[in-house]
């Protein structure tokens, strides 16, 4: 997770897909994929492309992204605990947001195994909370 301007443009993003999807059910919304590439690891061609192969997976995806929810704030998985062979060299952090108390959604960051979770984490802790908020607030003005 990058400047205040990256979050805000995944804010935004995430945002735009929840008021079009609202009602739809599975969607996966990708944003900033072509960041993965900052990283020496993915400067090899043939552990790029394998990864792609992983991101073009929207199933995947979503399966990866909805394992998270209920009380789960947070669910982090690291390279070989992978279910998916094509993703042992990744590490992905999911993190739910809830209208009130009841869980809507999940976002996720993928990247290297070595990533600094704590960082990614506490990002990702301040803008679950933030969304929440702002989805329960929009929900509760929408019901008055």
């Amino acid at each position: 997770m990058g400047s205040i301007a990256e979050q805000r443009t995944f804010l935004d993003a995430v945002m735009s897909s929840l008021h079009k999807r609202i009602d739809d059910g599975a969607h996966v919304e990708l944003s900033g994929t072509t960041n993965i590439f900052n990283y020496p690891e993915y400067g090899d061609v043939e552990r790029a492309r394998a990864l792609m192969s992983v991101i073009e997976r929207r199933d995947l995806l979503y399966s990866m992204l909805s394992k998270g929810g209920g009380d789960v704030e947070f669910t982090v998985t690291i390279g070989a605990e992978n279910k998916d062979e094509s993703m042992r060299d990744i590490s992905v952090v999911t993190a739910s947001y809830k209208i009130g108390d009841e869980p809507i959604g999940s976002f996720g960051v993928i990247g290297p195994t070595r990533m600094n979770y704590a960082k990614v984490m506490a990002v990702m802790s301040h803008i679950g909370r933030s969304m929440s908020e702002l989805l329960t607030n929009m929900f509760e003005e929408d019901m008055s």
